[in-house]
């Protein structure tokens, strides 16, 4: 156990994710401005684990793949 903050997301929007509509976005955001702040916080020690939630789970699976792509 970490003595790290958590961070909970709401949403998983193009802000957020960089996935869109089902494929990664083609504007300048292609991970989100939210998502790489926080993933840039987590690898500097900031805080600890990330959870995104949404009200359509069935965009995960995308969206992981979208992160472990980008």
């Amino acid at each position: 156990m970490t003595d790290l903050p958590d961070c909970l997301i709401i949403g998983t929007g193009e802000y957020v994710t960089g996935y869109v509509h089902g494929e990664p976005s083609q504007s300048d955001k292609k991970i989100g401005v939210v998502g790489l702040v926080l993933f840039d916080l987590r690898r500097r020690g900031k805080i600890g684990s990330i959870t995104i939630a949404g009200t359509q789970g069935h965009k995960f699976p995308g969206i992981r793949a979208h992160f472990e792509k980008v």
